[in-house]
């Protein structure tokens, strides 16, 4: 599980720590396709004295509302009881709630269900066993226990179903092994919300939820991207890569970009960070993910602080 940001598809989270070594001390720093906030969660936490400013900017629709929630606490496992989000309310609700979209799909993919059709069933009755205390379905379905004696108390219920488990051979899995199993889902999937409560240096966060274009770069600007690759529809229509280069390319501050590649004249690489890509459970291979400037900005910022200081 990541220390930075949401859980969120494409993440530059196991980066982080590599990644914020590279951009220059300035005034402000830019995260203009902030995504999963992971890389301005960690300039907060590891460089908060090296810009006065720090700009989070994230177009895909409540994502941004999602962190400020995260931040205020709403997520906070101690109090947030989350509801149970089945296939349907999913496939209804994923499209306009980023906390249903992130935290209830695969890899948090923003697309598909969390769970497979074939274990929805036992995953809720678990899900309302573990956060509500509802055990009955959880006992029909798992254990063919039809009802309860009345009057048992949440303590009863748990010792009875222990007991059955029990009588039902080492075969089944211990009753409290699934509920901790089961917490720890939850756990994992809002303990990265919960963590942005101890975010510091709040008041020098500005968070918007613009088109790259709309957003104002300021003077003295460092301005990180980690656009969408190209052809994809992150952008409501297929992302414009070209489109993408020539704002970066013709601003006059220092734009970093994270890519494979980019064989446009007007950026050069500046940095190479290993990432590690697995290809099934027993492979992996490691790629290098760069990190371009643009020349025209990043030559010009050089520049400019090589007069100041000489």
């Amino acid at each position: 599980m990541s220390k930075y940001g949401i859980p969120y598809m494409g993440s530059k989270a196991k980066m982080c720590d590599q990644l914020v070594g590279i951009f220059p001390r300035a005034m402000h720093f830019y995260d203009v396709f902030g995504g999963g906030f992971a890389v301005t969660h960690a300039m907060l936490a590891l460089r908060p004295n090296d810009y006065a400013h720090f700009h989070f900017n994230e177009i895909r629709p409540g994502v941004t509302q999602l962190i400020q929630d995260a931040i205020a606490g709403k997520y906070s496992y101690d109090r947030f009881k989350p509801e149970w989000i089945s296939r349907e309310d999913f496939m209804h609700r994923k499209d306009h709630d980023a906390y249903v979209k992130l935290i209830w799909s695969f890899g948090n993919n923003g697309e598909d269900y969390l769970f497979g059709s074939e274990i929805e069933t036992q995953k809720r009755s678990l899900h309302q066993a573990v956060i509500f205390n509802e055990f009955d379905a959880f006992a029909k379905e798992t254990l063919g226990l039809d009802s309860f004696r009345p009057g048992y108390s949440v303590y009863e219920k748990r010792m009875h179903l222990r007991n059955r488990v029990r009588v039902l051979g080492s075969k089944r899995l211990d009753l409290q092994r699934l509920e901790q199993l089961e917490r720890l889902q939850q756990l994992e999937r809002l303990q990265q919300l919960e963590r942005l409560q101890q975010l510091e240096q709040l008041e020098r966060l500005q968070m918007t939820a613009l088109d790259y274009r709309q957003v104002k770069i300021e003077p003295d600007s460092i301005v990180y991207c980690d656009p969408p690759y190209a052809g994809t529809a992150d952008y409501g229509n297929a992302f414009d890569t070209q489109n993408f280069l020539d704002w970066a390319a013709y601003l006059s501050e220092p734009v970093f970009i994270s890519e494979y590649e980019i064989t446009d004249s007007r950026f050069k690489s500046v940095a190479a960070i290993a990432k590690m890509q697995r290809l099934t459970s027993a492979s992996r291979t490691v790629k290098q993910e760069k990190v371009f400037a643009n020349k025209r900005g990043y030559e010009l910022w050089f520049d400019t602080k090589t007069r100041r200081t000489g």
